[in-house]
């Protein structure tokens, strides 16, 4: 047993391995009496286990580890001075409850929660009221609706109270906490277009609901909960507004706000905010729940703790802080202090106390091959002595941001019989870590804000910064990607991405990047540490109909099989790459060799603006479902924007951009541009040379041109649009939410000498 030196009680202790393996989902729970329970998932590259670990006042118990697993176990948590042990499988939905022994160092058998039995379970939070009974609120998935069931741990097994609000509705991260008269429970819920943060009152015969104060333009995620030792209840949660910065560029102002519901009232009130645009904008490379907030209850009053990322660099390591804000019982705030600095991932003890509180944090995320492990810290908030610094960025005082109305007209194509949709193939949320924001939150932003018809969660497979996507994360995105598709409505592809960067060996210089896109439900992770290299991961996919689609500014070109990849991306957030000299002649060079490639934009969004981000791809499409869409892509009837969304249309000798023309005559150059913002320039590209250009001022354009300097052999024909508006560089995934390009996919022309 480690033990902690007593003549510096609150030097870090180790709490879990480096080596080779991963820790995830780390959780500490205060079970009493000075002691707490540590749980986590460890991961290599062969299976997930279960651990944990017990902390007493004189030092750290051993680490106990489950049989391995061969699902997906998430979520580890323990309740209680009984040790109640809950946790879920993602593979199935299933919540498993088991028992610890008193001295947290075996466990009985995990069983399913009996009434959840066959139901698809989502996250979950419990409690203990003062008899000792434990409470459980967990997410039920079904259909096109999320609920909250509410259960209770009695001698007689688990009894089920049923849905809290009905059977319909999104209802998403539960929170539940126990106070001195009764249990009160949140979560967030979507509704009417927008987030907000629901409280139910447990504690008498039936459910009290209140919504937080939130005003209209903004949305309201993320909530915490407390009670004070006086009975007073606390409530925290982000709130953010689509904002504009310079250049047209879409941001949020972000600000973590705390309520209070005192005994005798009957609504909350704001008593507190923090402003935490600091460490969310303009992106910076941080691994850690930046938008969090954690409530600790206090004789006075309560405390705000979260992390952001300590400064604006782009080199590693990328540290943080956390931050404590103290909140007095009736309205106002102390300053905000730093409880620790020069760290990452912060993990807070549940029900801790201010003046005794552990905290789990490591000393960077991860450096390559290098699992970092987490050290445990004790802290007084009572003896803070540093201040947050005073001035940081922030974009309280930026407009309004006002997303362009769209169009219900659907354009058609004839005789073809496809319409025009756009979205984003290339998105990322908190699954990639070093970003934010919840999918859920990211695929009703698409859909309901910036009104994309389709998106695609690529999330990373590997950073060397943070840890590998887990087993329990993509099961979460297979169901999102379930749950959000609305087949003729929305479609959700399911995907990943391939995240080739160079090692720490001098000899591993290859940066390349491959979008995974699959057809329909079922999709399967090849990660880099497996498959090093994309050659090897086209020879995992050879024959399947999956679609390995190249971004990657890095111009490396290092494309091996067609077949599988098929298109490449030409803009997003992060550049407009066709302005860079260098990727350009590449990309031309490939085609001429014979590659066939669609141009495709998106986002590669790591901020929480989907479609309004640097990149969008218009289709052409039989309708607007997975298979549909998919075919679009895959044939390549497909273009890349900066973020507009023209009606664009591109023919060459009959065949439509993606397609093939063999001609004996001078190819026919058909443009036909329609677009709300008007047409600057229109520039026609044959085998990378700019063959024709035209300065206009309009927004129909229907161009027809006989290219009678082609010679006979193989072509590629492109076009390039300029749009009016204000020409921006992307940087730092940073981009203008309507820039002014759009490229068609090629159409590659056999000419042939006249028959005699």
């Amino acid at each position: 047993m480690l033990r902690r030196k007593e003549t510096a009680p609150y030097l870090p202790m180790r709490l879990t391995p480096g080596g080779k393996s991963y820790v995830q989902e780390l959780s500490i729970t205060n079970i009493g009496v000075g002691s707490h329970v540590a749980a986590w998932i460890e991961t290599d590259s062969h299976r997930d286990r279960i651990c944990w670990r017990v902390i007493r006042p004189d030092g750290l118990g051993r680490i106990v580890t489950v049989a391995p697993v061969q699902g997906a176990p998430a979520s580890p948590q323990v309740f209680g001075s009984n040790l109640e042990w809950l946790e879920l499988d993602r593979a199935k939905g299933a919540l498993l409850y088991a028992e610890l022994d008193i001295d947290g160092e075996s466990m009985g058998i995990a069983s399913p929660v009996k009434p959840l039995h066959g139901i698809n379970c989502g996250d979950f939070s419990c409690a203990l009221d003062s008899s000792g009974t434990l409470w459980l609120l967990v997410e039920t998935w079904f259909r096109e609706y999320v609920t909250l069931r509410l259960l209770a741990y009695t001698e007689n097994g688990w009894e089920d109270y049923g849905p809290l609000m009905g059977e319909r509705g999104f209802r998403v991260r539960p929170r539940l906490v126990a106070g001195n008269n009764g249990l009160m429970a949140a979560w967030d819920e979507f509704t009417h277009g927008a987030y907000r943060v629901v409280t139910a009152d447990l504690s008498g015969e039936k459910p009290v609901f209140r919504w937080l104060p939130a005003p209209n333009d903004c949305w309201e995620t993320l909530s915490a909960i407390v009670c004070a030792s006086d009975g007073t209840w606390y409530a925290a949660r982000c709130r953010e507004k689509l904002v504009k910065l310079k250049g047209g560029i879409a941001s949020h102002h972000s600000e973590l706000v705390v309520s209070a519901l005192t005994a005798g009232t009957d609504e909350w009130r704001d008593i507190a905010s923090v402003d935490i645009d600091h460490s969310l904008n303009p992106f910076v490379p941080y691994v850690g729940k930046r938008r969090f907030p954690n409530l600790l209850g206090d004789g006075n009053g309560a405390w705000l703790l979260w992390e952001e990322k300590e400064n604006r660099q782009w080199k590693p390591p990328f540290l943080g802080r956390l931050c404590a804000l103290p909140i007095k019982k009736n309205g106002g705030q102390g300053l905000p202090m730093i409880v620790l600095k020069g760290l990452s991932n912060f993990t807070i003890e549940k029900n801790g106390l201010p003046d005794d509180l552990l905290v789990a944090t490591k000393t960077q995320s991860r450096r390559y091959e290098q699992r970092i492990p987490y050290y445990l810290y004790r802290v007084n908030l009572y003896n803070l002595t540093e201040k947050r610094p005073k001035i940081l960025d922030s974009n309280k005082d930026a407009p309004n941001f006002t997303v362009r109305p769209i169009s219900p007209h659907r354009p058609v194509l004839k005789p073809e019989n496809l319409r025009l949709f756009f979205g984003d193939p290339h998105l990322h949320s908190r699954f990639s870590q070093e970003v934010e924001g919840e999918q859920d939150e990211l695929y009703h932003f698409a859909r309901y804000i910036s009104h994309l018809d389709f998106v695609a969660f690529t999330e990373n497979d590997f950073l060397w910064h943070a840890e590998p996507l887990s087993k329990a994360a993509w099961q979460l995105n297979c169901r999102n990607a379930e749950f959000f598709n609305r087949p003729g409505e929305f479609t959700a592809l399911l995907g990943w991405e391939y995240t080739k960067h160079a090692g720490p060996d001098p000899n591993d210089t290859l940066d390349s990047h491959r979008s995974v896109l699959f057809p329909g439900n079922k999709g399967e992770i090849h990660s880099c540490i497996k498959v090093p290299t994309p050659k090897a991961l086209a020879k995992r996919f050879r024959g399947r109909r999956v679609l390995l689609n190249y971004h990657h500014e890095d111009p490396g070109f290092d494309l091996t099989d067609n077949s599988l990849e098929r298109n490449i991306e030409i803009c997003s957030g992060w550049c407009n790459f066709m302005m860079l000299p260098e990727f350009a002649n590449k990309v031309h060079e490939l085609l001429l060799k014979g590659f066939r490639l669609g141009f495709y934009g998106a986002s590669d969004n790591h901020e929480r603006n989907p479609g309004l981000g640097g990149g969008l791809t218009g289709v052409w499409a039989t309708e607007n479902t997975r298979e549909a869409i998919f075919d679009a892509f895959w044939n390549r009837r497909i273009f890349a924007t900066t973020g507009l969304r023209p009606d664009l249309r591109f023919r060459v000798s009959g065949a439509f951009m993606g397609g093939e023309a063999i001609t004996e005559t001078s190819p026919l150059v058909q443009v036909d541009v329609r677009c709300d913002v008007p047409i600057r320039k229109v520039e026609i590209v044959r085998d990378g040379s700019l063959i024709r250009s035209e300065q206009l001022n309009t927004r129909d354009l229907s161009l027809t041109w006989q290219d009678d300097s082609c010679p006979p052999g193989e072509h590629f024909y492109y076009v390039h649009i300029l749009f009016e508006g204000e020409e921006v560089n992307p940087h730092g995934n940073i981009a203008s939410a309507y820039g002014v390009h759009a490229w068609s996919s090629p159409v590659w022309v056999i000419r042939k000498r006249p028959s005699r």
